[in-house]
């Protein structure tokens, strides 16, 4: 059996051009077909078997593994173990399809920085109204790898919710209502 992964990115899929969403603040859904669904599933499959820590803080509630940026695919374990979390995560992370959002936000150019890992929000479990400004980072992904014979519904949670942002008194952003 061979451990070298397929392509996870959908064949073309670079070409399609989603339109920016400008509110709450600009945002892109990746179009249908974008990463190949038997890859993706692969992958749910793949991380399923890594082990989890439990994390709470007063943000969020989460079992999340270790950062896959570490994963190595010069070492025999990983590659045999994750090879389609790893080329989920080289696909991420290309030149291409880093390209293909700077193309599609604006943003600036994106380096190969590799921020990467695994949540698993169980019964209870939540993230509660944030922002994503970190550092540097001007873009975040949020990749959905959901029980794939399991339609999805809103009663089920895990919903992104955008909120515009105004100013509270104390001068600090919080979300509009």
């Amino acid at each position: 059996k061979s451990t070298k992964a397929k392509p996870v990115l959908a064949p073309g899929a670079l070409g399609a051009r989603p339109a920016l969403d400008p509110f709450p603040y600009p945002h892109v859904r990746a179009p249908p077909g974008l990463f190949d669904r038997r890859a993706l599933l692969a992958v749910r499959e793949e991380l399923a078997s890594l082990q989890r820590t439990f994390k709470e803080t007063d943000l969020f509630k989460v079992y999340q593994t270790g950062d896959l940026a570490n994963l190595d695919p010069a070492d025999p374990r990983h590659a045999a173990a994750l090879p389609r979390t790893m080329a989920l995560r080289s696909a991420l992370y290309s030149s291409e399809f880093r390209a293909w959002v700077r193309q599609l936000t604006g943003c600036t150019e994106l380096t190969d920085q590799t921020d990467c890992s695994c949540n698993v929000y169980g019964g209870g479990g939540h993230l509660l109204c944030h922002d994503d400004v970190i550092g540097s980072r001007c873009v975040s992904y949020i990749l959905y790898l959901s029980r794939p014979d399991e339609a999805w519904e809103a009663a089920h949670g895990g919903a992104l919710e955008l909120y515009e942002m105004q100013e509270a008194a104390e001068g600090l952003p919080q979300p509009c209502a």
